[in-house]
């Protein structure tokens, strides 16, 4: 599972470079959410491709886009189900593809939750996110920037095998992958 944050973006706190302010979304006439939807579809279909070395047949992968935008945008629709944000119940709208979920809240102190999961034991329900306040048991200073050293540190910690990652090792397509393709009117190879 992977989780990561955006700081609400107000007017005089350009630190985001993924998520506008909420006074640009509303210029653009667009909910401040749909960015953060967007990063969130745009991370679950890179995330549940299979090993590189199954050829992506042509116009696939624009379709994979094409497929994460729409589903950013009708992020609205998207079912909900709650989880504890600072120990406080919250609404987390999520949305599946490829055997994995994402899903988002704005209900975190001043910034947006992203979270994607794949793999058994991973389901949204119930999940539980609060602010880390001491990083010492993951071997970093909460105060300072993180770095990939930090990563695997932290994964070494939680007992995580450094370089361990099951998504790289489904060998082949996903059902929701192959009817993309047949849409395409393509196969794999």
């Amino acid at each position: 599972m992977i989780l990561t944050t955006h700081v609400h973006r107000v007017k005089g706190n350009p630190r985001s470079f993924s998520v506008p302010t909420d006074e640009q979304a509303a210029e653009w006439g667009r909910s401040p959410l749909m960015p953060v939807a967007e990063q969130c579809t745009v991370r679950l279909v890179s995330q549940t491709l299979p090993v590189r070395s199954l050829t992506r047949p042509p116009g696939f992968l624009r379709a994979l886009s094409d497929l994460s935008q729409e589903a950013g945008n009708a992020h609205s629709a998207w079912p909900v189900t709650v989880c504890q944000v600072d120990g406080r119940s919250a609404k987390v709208r999520v949305w599946r593809f490829a055997g994995g979920w994402t899903g988002f809240t704005d209900a975190g102190a001043g910034v947006y939750l992203m979270v994607v999961g794949t793999g058994p034991g991973t389901e949204p329900d119930g999940l539980s996110f609060a602010p880390l306040r001491d990083g010492s048991s993951y071997h970093f200073d909460v105060r300072e920037p993180l770095s990939f050293h930090h990563e695997e540190a932290a994964a070494e910690a939680a007992g995580v095998p450094v370089g361990s990652d099951p998504l790289w090792e489904r060998q082949d397509w996903h059902p929701d992958q192959l009817q993309l393709m047949r849409k395409l009117g393509q196969e794999p190879n």
